[in-house]
Order: C-alpha cells, then sequence, then structure tokens
C-alpha cells in the first residue's frame, strides 16, 4: 500500500479541499453550524424524585489537532465505524481512484475534510480558524511563531514560494502549511509519507 500511497492521491481529494470556504464553512473558516452543547449533571448532583432545576450547558470539549488525531477521528479510524457514527458528511469517491473517499467532519468538525483510503482514515485537513494544536498553533500565526513551538519541524518548500513545516511523531505528522507571506493556511495530519509526498510532488490518480 506505501508505493500506491506515495505515487498517487485522488482528485476527489483537490475537490473536497477546495469545498472549504464555500460549503463547509462560514466567513472567516469557522464552522457554518455551531456545534450542539453537552448538557450534564455535576457529580454533586443527588438523586430526587423532582425534576432537576436547568443548569447552565457546558461548552463542549474538543480537545486539540494531534498527528494521531483530532477528537473521533483517529487516524486509522474504520470507514464503516465512521459511518454508523455519522461522523463524515458530504462523502464522495469516484470510479477512476479506487479506494479513496473524501468527505467532511459533522457538527463542531463540519470544516475538517477527512479522507479515507481503502476504508481507514488515512489523513485530515483543516483551514478552520478554531481549531489548534497543543502548542497553540491555528490558522493565522506567523511561520516564526511556529517553528518555535516546534523546535524540530522539518521546512519543505513549496512550488511557488510557499513554505511547510512537518513535525513527524511515529508514522504520522502534523502538517503545517503557510502562504509566501509566512501565515499559516491549514493544518493537516495523518500519514507523514502521503502528506510530505502529497506537498513536494503534487497530487493526481
Amino acid at each position: 500500500m506505501r508505493s500506491i500511497l506515495r505515487r498517487s492521491v485522488p482528485l476527489l481529494v483537490v475537490a473536497a479541499l477546495a469545498a472549504f470556504g464555500t460549503a463547509a464553512c462560514g466567513k472567516g473558516g469557522t464552522p457554518a453550524a455551531a456545534p450542539t452543547a453537552v448538557t450534564s449533571l455535576g457529580p454533586s448532583a443527588a438523586p430526587s424524585s423532582a425534576a432537576p432545576a436547568p443548569s447552565p450547558s457546558p461548552k463542549a470539549e474538543k480537545g486539540f489537532i494531534t498527528a494521531g488525531g483530532y477528537g473521533p477521528y483517529v487516524i486509522g479510524l474504520a470507514l464503516a465505524k465512521a459511518d454508523a457514527g455519522k461522523l463524515v458528511t458530504k462523502k464522495q469517491s469516484t470510479a477512476g481512484c479506487p479506494g479513496w473517499v473524501a468527505g467532511f467532519g459533522s457538527g463542531e468538525y463540519a470544516d475538517v475534510a477527512v479522507i479515507f483510503y481503502n476504508g481507514e482514515l488515512l489523513w485530515f485537513s483543516t483551514d478552520g480558524k478554531s481549531h489548534q494544536t497543543a502548542a497553540g498553533a491555528q490558522v493565522g500565526a506567523k511561520l516564526a511563531e511556529v517553528k518555535a513551538m516546534y523546535a524540530g519541524a522539518k521546512e519543505l518548500p513549496g512550488p511557488n514560494g510557499e513554505k511547510a513545516l512537518s513535525v513527524d511523531s511515529g508514522k504520522n505528522t502534523l502538517f503545517f502549511r503557510f502562504s509566501k507571506a509566512g501565515v499559516l493556511t491549514g493544518i493537516e495530519a495523518g500519514d507523514a509519507e502521503t502528506l510530505e509526498f502529497r506537498y513536494t510532488e503534487g497530487e493526481g490518480c
């Protein structure tokens, strides 16, 4: 499978990522639909025969983007399990790229593109400003700032003067794409070889 990942990336992925600005995001890269608040009783709540008084709904905690996943979107997640949990929306595939399925997350992850290969999540990407890594990197940050957060990052030149940083963690990576002006425009995570190949060699199927 490794040679396939390095030499062919489907065009359907390009279409999925191109849809960020319209279909999946509101203005400024935020999810078009607000996440549903989670309501729960605190540990000190005592059982009662009367209905409990309403309490403020705490904000859902979604965690941080890592090389190995983001919230429920763990690298290696089975597509069948994602479908059963209604975690993928706007799915698309093409006969010319067998084995590949692209889509978007759901709820608060609506501006996260998810890419599956042979039934497993291979990588994901977002340009939404509401998402960040544990070190604090998020879309809009400067190249120098992200370099300072990840001192061991590998810097890769883009075809038109852009740059990227790759922070490997085992076989996976946190991958940061920057504009010519050195502004972070997107965060990807997943299979390191695939993401680095896409950036340095282009994409196609």
